[in-house]
């Protein structure tokens, strides 16, 4: 099982921080020879193990024994102490990144207040040449990750190391501090398996608003994420959050999977916020029904129904471990339905019930629908089954991919080859969409009428440094290239291209149709057509406008309007050529039948998204 990036076999010991000061070149070993290629921290390492003694200040480097996106991990010895430590240091991307740095001294301060003896421990902290580092307790044993198997063999093992790993969170607590990426990566393991938690650079002050958090991008790592943390509001995290993720590596250690896999991050999203995880015992039915009940109450999708402390998740696992009973049951297992059908039907059933919770876990609503508590209850029939999209397009008529009530009310998907990004909708039936590449939401398969015509409205948010777009797709459809399958699709987008160089000097704004060729590693775009285009000095100031667009879909051809004023339409023929520079051979009428949202390295909302179909001839 793949483990998520971080840092590891880190670690820090007991007491305050005892400042190490600013250490000075003269400190290196004799003889060294400074390098002046890239960053200061990278000349710092490249100084340091360019000596015949590997030195760092008063350590010694030993190996390096981790790298995350933070921060390097080093196996260090300390001279003056003859003692064998870790050493973290902020990474060369990072040490110019104010924000980056800003959370680098939070981690080793946050260690420093918090003496417990499950927590890593911090022993000094301070900067050289200007690169901020710690050190910490070296813990051999490393990650838990490395070790599941094991407990998984032994229940009462895992009982006992969670229940003081849930010691630790409450400490964390009681502190005002939520870890927010607590996983089997950063909990070590000392050589008599007793547990440390560690890597805090993630951690959130209660009651502080200055702290890691932007809202709009999740804090942690998304197989950990509580439901409401991967909406990444900032009021939504507290302390259940923490909980939740002692769920997840409980049911890890029990059952050796967890309980919600994948790797296509909108997916992962959408199972966190709705799908019900394989029951523990269904997964390891030697596991103890009642460390199944606990590790099923830390993953109530409501923050309410978990635990109510890390010390109850630690009390009822104590309790086990004494003979005792715990206060958490068993879920009931899923009702078997009664009603039959074609298979098709039945999936789009379980994917509605997933993409419903888009709407249900917004702010002010609860993550349990009103349709999934109607299901549980055997006193009330079943609702009727609405028709699908193919249906509605069977019969002419228009409708609206979205609804307050239900959110996304067809089957939608993530265009392979999409970037991390997020999909949710609030209560009004409007959808964000926001990622750090390129993501495409489909939200329809199926052929189209000629002259159907998808419209939305939207509200675009460009980054200052990235080229950014958002918009409607129509037309997408997969052919074959030299280097294996490609897709192709038509976009009614904005795009806002940062000035990046010197005769360049302005912010460009097109507007119109454009082609873009899909690879699973990299999207391509081109516009077909001259776009409009604007110049501006500064970054585009509208996006709190909202946009009018529709695209209409014909079999040769597809026509826009922006705002009400036509594009320059794009034709099959010129999709043709297009794509054959590429390699690429496609039908003499390539307008396929998906079509969704599309955003690139920006935020957009949407609204209103409906299909309108022509009257039947």
């Amino acid at each position: 099982m793949a483990e998520p990036e971080t840092v590891t076999g880190s670690g820090s010991d007991d007491d305050a921080v005892a400042s190490v000061g600013n250490l000075q070149a003269s400190d290196l070993s004799a003889g060294a020879t400074r390098s002046l290629n890239g960053s200061a921290s990278t000349g710092v390492l490249t100084t340091a193990l360019s000596t015949t003694a590997p030195r760092f200040g008063p350590y010694e480097l030993l190996e390096k024994i981790g790298q995350g996106g933070m921060g390097s991990v080093y196996r260090v010895r300390n001279t003056e102490l003859d003692r064998t430590e870790a050493l973290k240091l902020i990474t060369p991307r990072n040490s110019g990144d104010s924000a980056a740095r800003a959370r680098f001294e939070r981690e080793f301060k946050s260690l420093a207040k918090l003496g417990h003896h499950h927590i890593i421990p911090v022993y000094a902290a301070g900067t050289w040449e200007g690169v901020p580092f710690f050190t910490m307790k070296y813990v051999p044993g490393g990650a838990l990750s490395t070790q599941l198997d094991r407990f998984r063999m032994d229940p009462r093992a895992a009982a006992g190391l969670m229940a003081k790993v849930a010691r630790a969170v409450a400490k964390l607590h009681a502190a005002d501090v939520l870890h927010r990426d607590l996983k089997p990566h950063n909990i070590l393991l000392d050589d008599d398996d007793e547990p440390l938690v560690a890597d805090f650079g993630l951690v959130k002050y209660l009651g502080e608003d200055s702290d890691a958090s932007v809202t709009g991008a999740p804090m942690g790592t998304r197989q950990y994420m509580s439901p409401e943390q991967t909406f990444a509001q900032k009021a939504d995290y507290s302390p259940s959050c923490d909980i939740w993720a002692v769920g997840v590596i409980l049911y890890e250690l029990l059952t050796g999977e967890r309980p919600f896999p994948g790797t296509d991050p909108v997916e992962v999203y959408l199972q966190i916020r709705e799908a019900n995880p394989k029951p523990v015992l269904e997964a390891n039915p030697a596991a103890p029904p009642e460390l199944a009940a606990v590790a099923h109450r830390c993953l109530a999708k409501r923050p309410a129904d978990r635990y109510p402390s890390a010390a109850a998740v630690a009390d009822d696992l104590e309790a086990w471990l004494a003979g005792g009973a715990v206060t958490a049951t068993l879920p009931p297992p899923p009702r078997p339905t009664k009603r039959r059908g074609p298979v098709w039907v039945v999936a789009a059933g379980a994917v509605l019930a997933v993409v419903a919770a888009l709407v249900a876990a917004s702010p002010g609503r609860q993550v349990v629908s009103e349709a999934s508590a109607r299901a549980s209850d055997p006193l009330v029939p079943p609702p009727r089954l609405a028709p699908t999209a193919a249906e509605r397009l069977a019969r002419r008529e228009a409708f609206d991919f979205i609804s307050p009530a239900v959110g996304f009310r067809y089957p939608h998907s993530v265009l392979p080859g999409s970037a991390p990004g997020g999909v949710e909708v609030d209560a009004t039936g409007r959808v964000s969409v926001g990622s750090v590449g390129c993501l495409g939401v489909e939200l329809l398969n199926h052929p189209l009428p000629p002259g159907t015509r998808l419209e939305a409205e939207m509200q675009f948010t460009a980054t200052r440094d990235q080229t950014s777009w958002a918009g409607l797709f129509v037309g997408a459809a997969d052919w074959p290239s030299p280097q294996g399958k490609r897709s192709a699709l038509v976009q009614l987008v904005r795009t806002v291209v940062p000035p990046k160089l010197p005769e360049r000097p302005f912010y460009r704004v097109n507007t119109g149709l454009e082609l873009l060729r899909w690879t699973e590693k990299l999207p391509g775009p081109r516009f077909a057509n001259p776009p409009w285009e604007q110049r501006l000095a500064d970054p585009p100031t509208d996006g709190d406008a909202w946009h009018q667009l529709a695209v209409t879909v014909w079999p040769t051809h597809v026509e826009a309007t922006w705002d009400g004023v036509g594009v320059p339409p794009l034709h099959g023929a010129r999709v043709v050529t297009l794509l054959a520079e590429d390699g690429v051979v496609a039908a003499a009428g390539p307008i396929g039948p998906r079509l969704g949202l599309v955003v690139n390295h920006a935020g957009a909302a949407f609204r209103n998204v409906r299909l309108v179909t022509p009257p039947t001839p």
